[in-house]
This record gives structure tokens, C-alpha cells and sequence, in this order.
């Protein structure tokens, strides 16, 4: 019978095999990513398994403590469980939609610690962008999309080591070259995805047509390969 942390370790399992089955699960796995980009893949893994629409979370000293949000986590709310690989236990956060403010009044509204970028900011971000990049670019959404393109095709090649050795274990029937540059322009989709999509972009307008290969990387050791670059790169 398994035991609570097997229970976990089991779900986010079952959570990578479901993520590439088709590009529908992986732009949802995306968005959750995108809200996330503070945790590891593998603890992204379960908060999309668990609470998948959640905008923010936390533990629980961090939403209780009166020197930090100073909220309630409500009556009857269920942590979300997240996996210590190296000591085999539990540790849990809360969703943000899961916390109450306090009645002393004193509590901080969470709204103002949630980055989000107003759109009358966007301009004067695309000016520095452009200006930080040496590029010409009238457009938020293209600047920022293209640079992430950029950076993600770069840190793409960090990871060949760790594709060469899942490709010699898995050996799918394509050659290691075109797997390889699939491979790059994958994370670069999306990594590229989450950028936009954390920016306030229209997501559907720029993303309509990627993440054709997908099916490339259903096997789960390159599922957790190509989400570990996503989430390093993101």
C-alpha cells in the first residue's frame, strides 16, 4: 500500500505522462508554468496536477505570519503537496485563492505582491527592452517573444549532455540530429510561451501553430527534460 509521499510521487508521474499526450495539455501545463515560474518543474508538475488555475502560492508561515501577508488559510482548505526527493517527505503550500485577510485588519492584500504588467506600462518595457537588446520593435508582444526565442534557443544547448543520454536509452525512430534541433525549438516554444503568456500577451494570437513535435517527447524522461530547460529558461 503506498504511503502519502509514494501517493505524490505516483500523481506527478502519472501528471508528466498525461503533459505531452497532446499539445492541448502542454500549453495547460504551460499556463500554470507561467504563473509558477518561481518553483522548480517538478514542483510545477504537482501544482498543475493539483490546483492547476491557481495564481499564486505560498507555505503557510509566509501567508500567516504577521511580519509577512498576515492572512488566514481558510477552514477546511487543502495544501498543495509537493515532493522532497532528497528526504522523501511532504512539504505543502496554499493557494492564494485558499487565504482570508484577518479581521484585525491588518492583513496585506496579495493582489499587490502578484506581478502582473498594466498595459500602460507596456510601451516604456518595450523601449527598454529594445534599447537593452539593440533592436527596433514597436510591438511588446513580438519584442518579448522574440527575445525569449532567442535566449531559449541559447540555454538550450546546456542541456545536450543530459538529451544525448536519454536519446542512447530511448532511441526513438528519428535521427539524433533532427530530434536534437526539434528538441531546441521545443524549449524555445516554450519558453517563449510562458514568457508571453506571464507578460499579459495573447497567447492564442502568436501560439497557434507550435508545439507540432510534441509527440517527439512523450516518453517521460524527455517530458521532465524538455520542462526542466522550459522552467530554467522561462
Amino acid at each position: 500500500m503506498q504511503n502519502k509521499y509514494e501517493k505524490y510521487e505516483q500523481l506527478s508521474q502519472d501528471t508528466l505522462e498525461k503533459m505531452t499526450e497532446n499539445k492541448e495539455n502542454w500549453q495547460g501545463f504551460l499556463d500554470t508554468a507561467s504563473r509558477m515560474y518561481k518553483y522548480s518543474f517538478d514542483d510545477q508538475v504537482l501544482i498543475y496536477a493539483q490546483r492547476p488555475d491557481t495564481r499564486a502560492c505560498a507555505d503557510f508561515s509566509f501567508w500567516t505570519a504577521e511580519n509577512r501577508m498576515n492572512r488566514h488559510i481558510k477552514r477546511n482548505s487543502d495544501g498543495i503537496a509537493l515532493l522532497d526527493r532528497d528526504k522523501r517527505k511532504l512539504h505543502y503550500v496554499y493557494a492564494v485563492e485558499d487565504t482570508e485577510p484577518r479581521i484585525n485588519g491588518k492583513s496585506r492584500d496579495p493582489e499587490a505582491y502578484i506581478w502582473k504588467l498594466p498595459g500602460e506600462n507596456r510601451a516604456a518595457v518595450n523601449e527598454m527592452l529594445c534599447k537593452q537588446g539593440n533592436i527596433s520593435s514597436d510591438s511588446f508582444d513580438k519584442t518579448i517573444i522574440s527575445m525569449a526565442f532567442s535566449v531559449a534557443r541559447i540555454r538550450a544547448a546546456d542541456y545536450d549532455d543530459e538529451f544525448e543520454k536519454i536519446y542512447s536509452k530511448v532511441s526513438p525512430d528519428i535521427p539524433k540530429d533532427d530530434m536534437k534541433k526539434a528538441f531546441h525549438n521545443f524549449i524555445a516554444e516554450s519558453a517563449a510561451y510562458i514568457a508571453a503568456k506571464r507578460s499579459g500577451t495573447d497567447v492564442t494570437t502568436y501560439f497557434s501553430n507550435q508545439f507540432a513535435d510534441i509527440s517527439l517527447f512523450q516518453q517521460v524522461p524527455f517530458t521532465a527534460l524538455v520542462g526542466e530547460a522550459t522552467a530554467d529558461t522561462a
